[in-house]
């Protein structure tokens, strides 16, 4: 007779099976499949254990019984301001953890922006393992955004000019004027040049920077001794001398004194023609003079 083995149970019996009684029963024909415990099953790796009571589908268990593969990091979510590092990785359980699929994002304080923008905050979290200047990075301020003014000396550069950091700098905004030093062109007939350290009052220097006016000896004071050249010539430089706006004053040496008068011949005129005045004395006369006895006073 063909007999139905229950579940978990598996048909043992032949054609030559001859049962107990009248009635064949399932202790004839069937013997109970083994649980995953008793036939002491150990899944291999990548596999987690179902429960030991768990009834296997023959007599023999096998993995598909007995096992169920465990879950890969491939589906998981990482909690925020974490990543999935290998989405294959195998997990241990049937149920993945962030201990074990989950790394720390990278933060903006190594990540280098772009020219003309800046880190604005170094421990701000990135949402991949791999930073982006979206996430990190805001514009510079401009020079002209930031209301930055040059000192004096320097001249401005581009308003639209990107600076380095969140606060413009001199270096940033500004190009130090040249020195006269650097100006080539010369200065004209009647100008004469200004020091070379004098700096010009923009990036390039010109004339006005770099030459002035020579002065006339109109307005020169000859020192004492000398007389002033007629006409005025004008000077050489900015400052005049007196060797280009004076004349020394002749002495009296060859100067002729009127009768009764003494020449001082090392005087020196008080201008360029002498005068009595400048260089003769008139000698003493007699009527202070007292005569000794015996002699008249001719005075």
């Amino acid at each position: 007779v063909s007999f139905v083995c229950p579940w978990n149970y598996t048909a043992t019996y032949n054609a030559t099976t001859v049962c107990a009684s009248s009635v064949c029963k399932v202790d004839d024909c069937c013997t109970a499949n083994q649980t995953c415990a008793s036939s002491s099953f150990n899944c291999s790796a990548g596999y987690f254990s179902k429960n030991a009571s768990t009834t296997c589908s023959s007599l023999s268990c096998s993995v598909s019984d007995c096992c169920v593969t465990n879950a890969t990091c491939g589906n998981f979510s990482c909690p925020s301001g974490q990543f999935v590092w290998n989405s294959s990785t195998p997990c241990s359980t049937p149920k993945c953890s962030s201990t074990e699929c989950c790394i720390a994002n990278a933060t903006c304080g190594n990540f280098s922006c772009p020219s003309g923008q800046f880190v604005w905050n170094s421990s701000t979290p990135c949402s991949t393992p791999k930073c982006s200047s979206t996430e990190c990075c805001i514009d510079n301020p401009t020079c002209g955004s930031s209301g930055y003014h040059c000192p004096s000396n320097y001249t401005a550069k581009s308003s639209s000019t990107n600076c380095s950091s969140l606060t413009c700098t001199l270096s940033d905004c500004c190009d130090a004027n040249p020195t006269c030093g650097t100006f080539s062109a010369g200065c004209s007939e009647g100008y004469a040049p200004v020091p070379p350290s004098t700096v010009c009052a923009t990036q390039t220097c010109t004339s006005t920077d770099c030459c002035v006016v020579n002065a006339t000896c109109a307005s020169y004071t000859c020192p004492s001794g000398y007389s002033p050249r007629n006409p005025s010539p004008p000077c050489s430089t900015p400052n005049c001398s007196p060797d280009e706006c004076c004349t020394a004053n002749p002495s009296c040496s060859a100067f002729t004194c009127p009768p009764y008068y003494s020449l001082n011949s090392t005087a020196i005129c008080a201008s360029l023609k002498c005068t009595q005045s400048d260089c003769c004395t008139a000698n003493a006369s007699c009527s202070a003079f007292t005569c000794p006895p015996y002699y008249s006073l001719n005075s």
